[in-house]
């Protein structure tokens, strides 16, 4: 930016007379302390009066261990400061904010592609059990940086291997007491259920899936045509825990409450947050319509100035967080709903039509209060119990509770000491903090009989009980999870503006944390000691350097330290002669970064001795007769002594300007990273003799390249009383395997080699149709030589697939990419806009390049269809022997012959690119004669929608839920009030 000589002319009081300060910013050593002259009215100096100026907040940006002017920044830096959404977005969770705002984000902690570290005031606080990020609330937090070259990194060590994310809490202000209340209340809309065929849909469908594969069908007409008329739903059972809203509450209810308190005086300043959410249950019958979540948070920091040259911060948080439900036998209400049939049995058997016959069964269940609202039996089917099988009522009714507790405590404390006695600018911190998470479930687990019904030709129904009730009344506890982590950082560093606008800033730093579970044997080690000098010259040139010396806790004694470094300049352009006084240009700065990162943090090193031979016990042997016997010791893996780091040399090179008065800023990163030392198994370059894979050490072997361009567009402009304030950003990024353990497949089958493929291709083969009738019949004829499958059985009406290698057969040879696991572009786009008391904060965003599988992991059962279940209405657009579409959207039904069809191939791969509005707010604030009528600063009102629309190819893809709770489209109502 340019450089502004201030002069400044103020009135104001001074020791109880008018006076007049006029003062000069010159360029002196002290760049914080100005030139001035204080004079009363009438012109008479007035001595011994010191002015400071205070920098400018805005222009520091939180970093590695320290806060660092915008300018003096060589790297690839986003931050966030919740002080401009805090009247605007009031989200409970910051991720959106961090998604929507931060450049180079593919998802909030995606960075450029290669994940993220989150720390929490210079801690890792997150591990696999719990994470306090996602405890947070959006008001706890100051600040959020997002740190993504090797420079700003350097600092964490092993942690730099990936994006870090760095959380800044909140602290207090002297002088400054506020008290700010927030409440809010949401509705949560789900946005689709799983869609399946009635009853007698599935019936045909199912006697159809047998007769293709040659078997009889299971259902006469005259059932199915009972089933459709509903003649008799016990009989007949046709169910539908989705459409029938039995079970289900159509909204989702949620409240919160939170009370922020900051102030004190120049010796002490505290800081207190409170908050409580309420979610509760889309179930509506027992237990689950007692289900619910509440979680109730405090966070508190006390800083406290004990001498003119210590300060002690002090801070801790304490959540609480306890869910009440059903007790569920085996699966939960999403899963069992997904998988079992529409017709399996009667959930719900009326006592009323129970012949006389068994009417003692219904006193005895009536006595064991195993009557469902006083007018059903729990129904079931033979083999019930014996097949683990469970009923939803009875589960909600009678299966009992489960209340699980989630308690999560840390305290932290810090001590900053002014060592400028000792050399100008000197300082030292240090900080530690320990986190404690425990998690226990209590249940009361009941067992309880379900009846057999067999319906009468004259209505009646006969039961047979399987299984007992059984409400023991008594509590077990399951589910004990516990995590404990402790961490310590020390900084001395030296902070010096010199004569001639020279400025030097040096951090010595050290880390050393620790991470251990429960059901775990070694306890998660992470230590380095770094080093960073940051020069700048004139306000123009920035010279960086850091280093990290970094210990491994995944490696030998002797390999276990090694030394990464890290460089950077920055040229700020605008302060040239050349270009200072161009109109319109008001900031132009080019940067550029390299550094090798060292790292045993990465998905390879899997356990903490892969660099010496390990073992376990496999099953006993006997000897002497069998007199006695010993455990079989088997190898798992050979030895690599000189197994090392994972290193990654990270580019970063980009510029940064400001335009027209800087109402447009623009930021542009080009990166480019090569991992290499990749820790991999080379279970392809050791022949099988040596014993196989239990023989076979680990190497650092692997090599990929990362690379991509980020680009940030933000406007800001004025307009009498409506002002804009909108920001574009766009990241677009290519990965590809330069080494990695595989078979050289040799000529012609470069399409199988992972080499030179990208790191998140999708494998499978390539679909081409469905086989027609002739095709097989070419095929069972030994007289033709056509291609074939290896898969199993083929009929008429099973996917097609290309022969690549042209072996005349279809196998794992014709193998390719058919897809990609993750996107290669992502962009968002926020707007803010205010008119009057009004404001508008929307956020869009959009992803392209993700193409993946339809039916594998958890969701086979939705897209992948075998044996008996439940079938969704997709089929419906299925092959059949009528309708012989080799285009058709699904092949053949099968009950068991699923060798074939039901493999990763082109033919189940959809697109996965989208354009959604994942937030909107609108916010009033009343007038402040209003406010202060009401005893208050300011008081507001907003409206809130999240998830409000995705669109795309296969939009109904990304937003259907199998097996678990359905996406909600959310709307909020709250209010704001400032003390």
């Amino acid at each position: 930016m340019k450089k502004l000589h201030i002069i400044i002319a103020i009135t104001l009081i001074l020791q109880g007379l008018p006076v007049l300060l006029i003062a000069q910013q010159n360029d002196m050593e002290d760049n914080n302390k100005i030139a001035a002259k204080v004079t009363d009215e009438l012109g008479v100096p007035i001595e011994d009066v010191t002015i400071t100026v205070v920098e400018d907040k805005n222009d520091q940006v939180n970093v590695a261990f320290g806060a660092q002017s915008k300018r003096r920044i060589v790297g690839a830096v986003s931050n966030i400061r919740m002080d401009d959404y805090k009247n605007i977005f009031n989200r409970r969770s910051f991720w959106t904010l961090v998604n929507a705002e931060s450049l180079g984000n593919f998802s909030a902690t995606d960075v450029r592609g290669a994940g993220s570290i989150i720390l929490i005031d210079g801690l890792v606080r997150d591990g696999s059990i719990a994470n306090l990020s996602d405890m947070l609330n959006v008001d706890e937090i100051e600040e959020i940086t997002v740190l993504k070259d090797a420079t700003s990194k350097m600092l964490y060590g092993a942690l730099a291997d990936k994006g870090i994310i760095m959380i800044k809490t909140r602290r207090g202000e002297a002088n400054k007491r506020k008290m700010n209340f927030t409440y809010e209340s949401g509705i949560g809309v789900p946005i689709s259920y799983p869609n399946y065929l009635k009853a007698a849909d599935y019936m045909i469908l199912y006697n159809e899936a047998l007769k293709n594969d040659g078997q009889p069908g299971k259902y006469s007409y005259d059932d199915i045509e009972n089933t459709r008329n509903g003649i008799d739903p016990v009989k007949y059972p046709d169910v539908d825990y989705y459409r029938n809203k039995k079970l289900l509450n159509s909204l989702k209810p949620q409240q919160q409450f939170q009370g922020e308190f900051t102030g004190g005086t120049s010796t002490a300043q505290y800081y207190l947050n409170l908050d409580y959410t309420n979610i509760q249950s889309l179930l509506k019958e027992g237990e689950g319509d007692k289900q619910s979540t509440n979680r109730f948070n405090v966070h508190g920091a006390v800083d406290v100035h004990v001498t003119d040259f210590i300060q002690v911060t002090l801070d801790g948080t304490a959540i609480f967080n306890a869910n009440h439900g059903p007790s569920w036998k085996n699966q939960n209400f999403w899963t069992q709903t997904t998988s079992e049939r529409v017709n399996a049995y009667p959930p719900l058997i009326p006592i009323d039509r129970i012949r006389s016959e068994d009417a003692y069964l219904v006193d005895e269940a009536r006595s064991q209060h195993s009557i469902i609202n006083d007018a059903y039996l729990v129904g079931g089917s033979s083999g019930f119990t014996q097949n683990n099988w469970q009923n939803l009522y009875g589960d909600l009714y009678l299966g009992g509770y489960a209340s699980t507790m989630d308690r999560l405590m840390n305290v932290n404390i810090g001590i900053d000491v002014d060592l400028k006695s000792i050399a100008k600018g000197l300082s030292y911190r240090t900080y530690f903090g320990t986190d404690h998470y425990n998690r226990y479930t209590t249940s009361q687990k009941n067992e309880y009989a379900v009846y057999i019904p067999e319906t009468g030709n004259e209505g009646s129904i006969q039961i047979a009980k399987e299984g007992n009730n059984n409400f023991v009344g008594n509590q077990t506890m399951t589910g004990v999870n516990f995590c404990r982590r402790y961490g310590w950082t020390n900084i001395l560093g030296y902070d010096r503006k010199f004569s001639g606008n020279n400025e030097l800033s040096v951090e010595l730093t050290s880390i050393y944390y620790t991470y251990k579970e429960n059901n775990t044997i070694y306890t998660d080690r992470n230590m380095n000691f770094g080093f960073r000098s940051n020069y700048m010259n004139n306000k123009r040139y920035v010279a960086e350097y850091s280093s990290a010396y970094i210990g491994a806790s995944h490696l030998k004694d002797g390999n276990r330290w090694g030394y990464a470094q890290a460089w950077g300049l920055a040229w700020i352009a605008t302060e040239e002669d050349l270009l200072k006084n161009i109109d319109n240009l008001d900031y132009l700065k080019f940067k550029a970064s390299f550094g090798n990162t060292k790292s045993d943090r990465s998905d390879g090193y899997t356990g903490y001795h892969l660099f010496e031979n390990t073992y376990s016990a496999g099953s006993a042997y006997n000897y002497g007769d069998n007199a006695g016997s010993n455990a079989i010791m088997i190898r798992n893996s050979g030895n690599n002594p000189n197994l090392s780091f994972t290193q990654n040399n990270q580019f970063n090179a980009g510029f940064e300007t400001s335009l027209l008065g800087d109402k447009i800023f623009v930021e542009t990163n080009y990166f480019n990273n090569l991992r290499y030392d990749m820790v991999e198994r080379l279970t392809s370059s050791y022949p099988a003799y040596w014993g196989g894979d239990n023989f076979i050490p680990s190497d650092n072997y692997g090599r990929w390249r990362e690379q991509g361009i980020e680009a940030g567009i933000n406007f800001r402009q004025k307009f009498g009383e409506f002002t804009l304030d909108a920001s574009l950003n766009a990241i677009w990024t290519s990965t590809k395997i330069l080494r990695t353990n595989e078979d050289d497949y040799g000529p012609g089958m470069g399409y199988r080699q992972s080499v030179g493929k990208s790191v998140w291709s999708v494998w499978g083969l390539q679909a081409d149709g469905l086989y027609t009738q002739a095709e097989i019949d070419q095929i069972n004829d030994p007289r033709t030589n056509v291609v074939y499958s290896t898969y199993g059985i083929v009929r008429a009406g099973d996917i097609k697939y290309l022969d690549l290698n042209k072996d005349g057969k279809v196998d794992d040879n014709d193998i390719t990419v058919i897809g990609s696991s993750h996107p290669t572009s992502a962009y968002s786009f926020t707007i803010n806009t205010s008119w009057r008391n009004f404001n508008l904060w929307a956020y869009i965003n959009a992803q392209l390049g993700r193409k993946t599988v339809d039916g594998s992991t958890a969701v086979n059962d939705y897209y992948w269809i075998t044996g008996e279940k439940k079938y969704p209405a997709h089929l419906l657009e299925r092959w059949t022997s009528d309708n012989p579409d080799v285009n058709a959207a699904y092949p053949r039904l099968t009950v068991s012959e699923i060798g074939n069809n039901y493999r990763n191939s082109t033919f189940w791969v959809s697109d996965k690119s989208y354009f959604s509005m994942p937030a909107i707010q609108l916010t009033y604030t009343f007038d402040e004669h209003i406010a202060s009528a009401l005893a208050m600063k300011k008081v507001m009102i907003f409206l809130r929608a999240e998830n409000l629309f995705k669109v795309g190819p296969n939009a109904d893809i990304l937003q259907l839920n199998v097996g678990s709770e359905p996406q909600m489209r959310w709307y909020y109502i709250g209010i704001k009030a400032q003390f």
